[in-house]
């Protein structure tokens, strides 16, 4: 009842979006410009505020445990994304980008304020460690992935391109936290406050991108390719369950720890596939629709996911 209650109130943030977007009041475009802002500016003061956390050995140690199981779950879901690529034999406009949309989930904007929400400020720490492993990914293989549509990723990718994708607000962000934490600085509280405040801006500037996108949208467009429903299974029930089997084998791994990787494990379609599809010119309205439906369905599926994982993990 807490996690829907929590989520709830995040989801009832869409509305205005929504509403100003009917009597546009806001354009199209404004959904773009608003993504622009929450991940250079207040997405990486969300990270910073998060990660000024006392240094800890065992903190440490629960961070290295994140970073090996998400790694082998992200690239488990790769497998199995163009697995079923195969199977379902997608177009190839949009083969990628459901690749994209099947493993990569809204860790930050909506994971880390649910696990901070629910379980506190090291609950968020360790879901923004979670969210910095999806970004290695999403902003180098996941980003050229979408670039390159139906080509083939391998002959296009190069070792600049991967670094250079590297550099952008979020990731620095993660590095910057990660290094304070380690040599234990904390931030002067007039500084700390002030990036606090700006990085709580975070979920309702990302729920008003999905409400601008929703009014744009017929709702029987939603249920007019089935491919949409896949991307929403694999990434809502199918990613959960991997993670959920992978933390039941680890006895010696904290609780919170188990709870973090299967919730966030269990994230909707990631914000920036709608945003890499807009700005590589590929199928925007297949990514919004399965982001909008994966976020809304997220109502359901998360607290499930959340119940089912304590009911498996501590019975």
């Amino acid at each position: 009842m807490i996690i829907a209650l929590a989520l709830i109130k995040i989801f009832v943030m869409i509305i205005p979006g929504y509403v100003a977007r009917k009597f546009n009041t806001f354009k199209k475009s404004t959904s773009i410009e608003l993504a622009t802002v929450a991940t250079t500016v207040t997405y990486p003061c969300m990270i910073l505020s998060s990660m000024q956390l006392d240094y800890s050995s065992q903190v440490v140690k629960n961070a290295l445990i994140i970073v090996l199981i998400f790694t082998i779950l992200i690239l488990v879901l790769l497998l199995l994304a163009k697995l079923l690529v195969k199977i379902k034999n997608i177009n190839v406009n949009q083969s990628n980008l459901f690749i994209f949309m099947s493993v990569f989930g809204n860790t930050g904007m909506i994971g880390v304020v649910v696990l901070n929400s629910l379980f506190g400020q090291e609950a968020a720490f360790y879901g923004i460690l979670c969210d910095a492993v999806y970004d290695i990914f999403m902003f180098s293989v996941g980003m050229q992935m979408v670039k390159m549509g139906g080509s083939n990723i391998k002959d296009k990718f190069r070792k600049k391109t991967f670094l250079r994708s590297l550099m952008n607000p979020c990731f620095v962000s993660v590095i910057l936290g990660l290094l304070l934490f380690s040599a234990q600085i904390s931030l002067p509280n007039v500084f700390k406050e002030s990036i606090e405040i700006i990085g709580s801006a975070t979920p309702a500037m990302a729920m008003l991108i999905l409400g601008i996108q929703l009014a744009t949208i017929p709702i029987k467009d939603f249920f007019s390719n089935s491919i949409i429903f896949w991307t929403c299974f694999l990434k809502l029930l199918v990613t959960p369950f991997l993670a959920l089997l992978i933390v039941h084998q680890v006895t010696w791994m904290p609780d919170l720890l188990k709870l973090v990787i299967v919730i966030q494990a269990g994230m909707p379609v990631a914000l920036s596939s709608v945003v890499f599809a807009q700005k590589f010119d590929r199928d925007i309205d297949f990514a919004t629709k399965g982001t909008l439906l994966s976020t809304l369905l997220s109502i359901v599926t998360i607290p499930i996911t959340a119940i089912c994982a304590q009911y498996v993990l501590f019975p």
